[in-house]
């Protein structure tokens, strides 16, 4: 106690406790807003011109088809505003391609369900051009939606469109890990199904991670011969890499189209694996030998002979609270799973401990 309270008499330490508070709050943000497996796979590309279409779109009104070498592969708009229903099959974000052609100057405005989603503006005149843009989740509904193209050229006849592409978050392929491309730019939250984050919970992780955060580096101290401050410091550096990590694709969600987005599997299976990677380079690094083999004689004068079992049961233990961690997160599903993986090591524990109560006996 005494080393831990010279450690936070030093000014850098306090700092390092003020980021490690921040570095919780923002571990348990970018786990609420990473996605879920709960999302189907759409992806089809139609062309307009063709009849009929495809069951999941339709044209309404406005649209017409022409006699000259243009109106093979294309359908051209007849009135200020041509509509056409696409069939979303859940509400999430949607990439639209959309291919046109235009023969006159002018601007084309895209409403999705009556609002205002872009404005295209076609830079070729004469020449076939493929437009891209994304349908945020929060213009979606479940089922078919109302998309209106609105001619704003003087000659209403003089934009023919022809292939038309609707891609969503699995059907994009991704470079890195298995996670999601997000389509929602600087929308974070909006492809989640209540779009909120639970900010006390992010406020809970801010206070949790500096105690996990002290207690192990005091533990680390006890392995070590080095000065507590340091061991602070150093135990500061292995949470960093993740956070980076995450951040800089948080970050590059507001100004890039595309993002590689983590599920939240993987985001586990991420933060805890780099950096209990780099906690297994600094005990190989700092702990002394004897230091460890002394605490291993402790465990096993104190829980007995048989320490597997016991390690077993201690195991039990240990996922019974992040089972509990995953029930305030409302991670049912998963914390059903840890749940299951802590009482079959409840079990082997138990087992070991019985056999080794009747080989002592036998003995």
């Amino acid at each position: 106690m005494i080393y831990l309270l010279e450690a936070f008499r030093e000014k850098h330490i306090r700092w390092l406790l003020l980021v490690i508070v921040v570095f919780g709050f923002f571990f348990v943000f970018f786990y609420q807003v990473s996605v879920s497996y709960d999302f189907s796979k759409v992806s089809f590309k139609v062309n307009l011109a063709d009849q009929p279409i495809d069951t999941r779109v339709y044209l309404l009104s406005g649209w017409t088809t022409g006699e000259d070498k243009y109106d093979k592969d294309a359908i051209w708009s007849k009135e200020k505003c041509s509509t056409v229903a696409i069939f979303f099959p859940e509400k999430s974000a949607y990439q639209i391609k959309l291919s046109l052609l235009s023969f006159e100057a002018g601007l084309i405005k895209i409403y999705v369900n009556k609002e205002l989603l872009i404005t295209l503006k076609p830079k070729k005149i004469d020449k076939w051009q493929e437009f891209q843009f994304i349908i945020p989740r929060n213009l979606i509904s479940n089922g078919f939606n109302k998309i209106g193209l609105v001619n704003l050229s003087k000659e209403m006849k003089s934009i023919a469109y022809g292939n038309l592409e609707v891609i969503n978050y699995q059907s994009i392929p991704l470079t890195f890990s298995s996670g999601f491309v997000l389509f929602d730019k600087a929308r974070w939250l909006s492809k989640r199904e209540g779009g909120n984050v639970n900010w006390r919970l992010c406020l809970f992780g801010g206070f949790l991670l500096p105690v996990f955060w002290i207690v192990y580096s005091i533990w680390l101290f006890s392995l070590s011969g080095i000065k507590f401050s340091r061991i602070l410091r150093l135990d500061f550096f292995t949470y960093l890499p993740s956070i980076i990590i995450l951040l800089a694709i948080y970050l590059s969600s507001r100004f890039f189209l595309y993002t590689p987005v983590f599920t939240r599997g993987n985001f586990l299976l991420f933060t805890i694996g780099l950096t209990s990677s780099t906690k297994a380079y600094q005990l190989h690094r700092y702990a002394q030998r004897p230091k460890i083999k002394a605490q291993i004689k402790f465990l096993k004068d104190v829980v007995g002979k048989e320490i597997v079992g016991t390690m077993f049961i201690v195991g039990f233990m240990i996922l019974l609270f992040i089972c509990a961690f995953f029930l305030i997160l409302k991670q049912e599903n998963i914390s059903e799973k840890v749940a299951n993986g802590a009482y079959l090591l409840l079990v082997i524990g138990v087992i070991l401990r019985l056999i080794q109560s009747f080989r002592e006996r036998w003995e």
